[in-house]
């Protein structure tokens, strides 16, 4: 069974730094960096798709 861990605030700035790498000028904003590790944290607080009847 795997343990999931959710993700720190600190994703934020790990994400922001590789946008600037990978795109830089075209950065990523913040708000659209905060939304992706909000959805993130939805995402791995739900049981993975054909486990629902175990939760």
């Amino acid at each position: 069974m795997q343990s999931w861990r959710l993700p720190t605030g600190n994703l934020a700035k790990v994400m922001a730094n590789m946008a600037a790498v990978e795109i830089d000028p075209a950065r990523a904003r913040s708000g659209l960096i905060e939304a992706a590790v909000a959805q993130l944290k939805r995402l791995l607080g739900k049981p993975p798709s054909g486990d629902e009847s175990k939760a």
